[in-house]
């Protein structure tokens, strides 16, 4: 009898915490972070194994800032649940976005292993061949990010090979617009999940390379109100920007109507196309270099491709910079994020021992622009270009001459955070008349709907631009109460995003359908 209770109310209690899982689940899709994570943490205590709590109290402390937490929950649901495909990708993404590549790398290739050793009608179930996808598109940029361009390649096909289109959506909540977001899955791609708010958009992303591979499976009836070019970087990304720009033209040429499902716009100034291929094809750093260089108050580097051939050798490293380009210079393999294959050389001779372990055929040598203060610290700020609109993202401030915020000298100096609490709140009196009027100009330059600027001052202050293009990241603050200061910026930026998108979507322009 008592092993009956038992049973009993083993079922009634999982019957319950089922229950509880959906309710914080539904808080969670509605914005009610703080009532989902309690929810979240009342399941997972009384059932420390609860899968789908651990998973999705893993993406909400994700979304919030607390990827240490995040990974927490992952292992535990790993080492519950070792098969589960959805925890390695997850925890995969996670350790990718903090550049922990060898431990993305091995839960990326566990999801193969584990593919592999499924039944063959197994393979065929969508949300395996989707996380599939997700773990060969994983490994292709971690290939990218190493300089293995063979393996990368490889990897990106595979994974868009098996997935160019995929759809994201909540069933819980009634979302009313739609978006198709653009991605080459090269490394250069604004993190478009960041700034879509999903409440109020349902979104496929298409990977372009490979759009003709949806023709067939595409239902007919699929429209759209949107589109977000999140391919951002011109450097890496050059052939998805172009296979976009083909793209776009075909969905917009009346001419190719016998592709379509429904009646299309007569012209291309009828969609609704945020960052166009054409615009983020012209922010490459050379380009950007370039263009920039004659604004008012503004410096760029004096900057040169080289092949690196021409870099072997004191001679024909003197020759083909030839007062071109000054010592010192930095030089960089093109296409690449947050200071990776990025050398400093004080000399020829330094340039070429560093140019040695840097992949690519060819490398772009720059003048170095020294944005060192009168404390010693290298300074780096970031704004954000959103709708015609400038907003202040953050500065750091680092010893090192390569600066990035997750490694700059900010946590532990609260003189550092002072400084840079005083520039996200008076950013006009922070920069001065004469900065803010020159990012003016780099943002009309730039033309682009979302992008940010990269930059540092003078000691006359003129704006040395070290990069402006749309892969800027708008990432969360850590949790750490320190960061307070920091947290309504971001917030004030990303809700910037999202009017953007709702005003854009709501115009009155007729919906489209992908060719099919």
């Amino acid at each position: 009898m008592s092993i009956k209770n038992t049973n009993t109310n083993t079922i009634t209690n999982s019957l319950v915490l089922d229950s509880m899982y959906e309710q914080a689940t539904i808080l969670m899709m509605q914005g009610e972070l703080q009532s989902a994570r309690e929810q979240f943490i009342a399941i997972i205590k009384q059932d420390p194994t609860h899968l789908g709590a651990l998973i999705n109290f893993a993406v909400l402390l994700a979304d919030t800032g607390y990827n240490s937490a995040a990974k927490t929950a992952y292992l535990q649901a790993l080492a519950h649940y070792p098969t589960e495909l959805l925890a390695h990708v997850n925890i995969a993404n996670l350790y990718f976005q903090e550049r922990l590549f060898k431990e993305a790398q091995s839960h990326y290739e566990q999801v193969l292993a584990l593919v592999a050793a499924m039944p063959e009608q197994l393979k065929m179930d969508p949300s395996i061949i989707a996380h599939l996808a997700h773990a060969h598109q994983g490994l292709a940029l971690i290939y990218f990010e190493d300089g293995d361009q063979t393996k990368a390649d490889i990897h990106h096909a595979n994974g868009f090979c098996l997935e160019p289109l995929r759809e994201f959506s909540y069933p819980l909540i009634n979302s009313t617009k739609s978006i198709l977001v653009l991605i080459g899955g090269r490394g250069g791609d604004i993190p478009w999940p960041t700034i879509v708010d999903q409440k109020y958009f349902t979104v496929d992303t298409l990977a372009v390379d490979y759009w003709s591979k949806v023709r067939q499976d595409l239902k007919s009836n699929k429209r759209y109100d949107l589109i977000l070019n999140a391919i951002g970087d011109a450097d890496s990304s050059k052939p998805s920007l172009l296979a976009a720009h083909r793209f776009l033209q075909l969905i917009s040429n009346s001419e190719q109507s016998a592709l379509f499902s429904a009646p299309q716009p007569s012209s291309c100034a009828a969609l609704s196309i945020l960052n166009t291929p054409e615009a983020v094809l012209l922010t490459g750093r050379k380009t950007n270099s370039d263009r920039f260089k004659n604004l008012p108050f503004v410096k760029t580097p004096a900057s040169i491709f080289v092949a690196r051939s021409a870099l072997e050798g004191v001679d024909s490293i003197i020759k083909v910079l030839n007062s071109k380009v000054s010592f010192p210079v930095v030089v960089r393999s093109l296409g690449f994020q947050t200071g990776k294959h990025f050398e400093f050389a004080d000399s020829p001779e330094e340039l070429e021992r560093v140019a040695r372990g840097l992949p690519g055929e060819e490398l772009l040598v720059m003048e170095f622009l020294n944005c060192r203060d009168e404390r010693g610290f290298f300074r780096k700020y970031r704004i954000m270009f959103i709708n015609g609109e400038m907003y202040p993202l953050h500065l750091a401030l680092s010893e090192h001459w390569k600066v990035h915020y997750f490694s700059a000298a900010m946590k532990n100096s609260s003189e550092n955070r002072a400084q840079e609490q005083f520039f996200l709140e008076n950013m006009h009196e922070a920069l001065g008349d004469s900065a803010i009027k020159a990012l003016v100009a780099v943002q009309q330059t730039l033309a682009l709907d979302y992008a940010g600027v990269d930059f540092a001052l003078s000691p006359n202050g003129e704006v040395l631009v070290f990069e402006a293009n749309a892969t800027m990241i708008m990432a969360l603050a850590p949790g750490d109460e320190i960061w307070n200061y920091r947290k309504k910026h971001i917030q004030v930026a990303k809700e910037a995003v999202q009017r953007m998108l709702i005003e854009r979507a709501n115009l009155n322009m007729p919906a489209f359908s992908l060719p099919i």
